[in-house]
């Protein structure tokens, strides 16, 4: 009978344990979740920085257009804008490259904790299998 309970208390152990890493699973990815929603915002607050940086400077560039003359300010809105392209296309790239980093991140951990999981799950499976063996050699015994 001791056997027995400390089968089922083995399997209760596993049970703990399994519910224990879905949790700390279901915890990483809200915890990843949050954290890449955290960045897209902060880098979509900075890309709208830029703009807000960039209008102003086209602003400024149409006042000094109407003093200096047209060809001048052309050119010079041409380098805001092309500094704005480059700027925004870097943050896009890392931003991109952040989601991805994320994901690789978020399926290594995936994995990682599905493979544990299964190990458990067969554990447990092969504890009841144990359990049940050990019942009907019992009972085998008893007949």
């Amino acid at each position: 009978m001791t056997s027995n309970d400390e089968k089922w208390g083995k399997m209760n152990k596993k049970v703990a344990q399994l519910t224990k890493v879905i949790f700390h699973l279901n915890t990483k990815n809200d915890e990843g979740e949050v954290y890449i929603k955290a960045m897209q915002a902060a880098f979509e607050k900075e890309v709208e920085t830029i703009v807000k940086d960039a209008n102003k400077k086209l602003g400024t560039a149409r006042q000094v257009m109407e003093q200096n003359g047209a060809d001048m300010i052309e050119r010079k809105v041409q380098v805001v804008r092309d500094a704005y392209a480059e700027t925004k296309a870097n943050n896009i790239f890392e931003v991109q490259k952040l989601k991805d980093e994320m994901q690789a991140n978020e399926r290594r951990q995936t994995e990682f904790w599905t493979g544990k999981v299964k190990a458990m799950a067969q554990e447990v499976q092969n504890i009841q299998n144990q359990m049940q063996q050990q019942a009907k050699s019992f009972q085998a015994t008893m007949d």
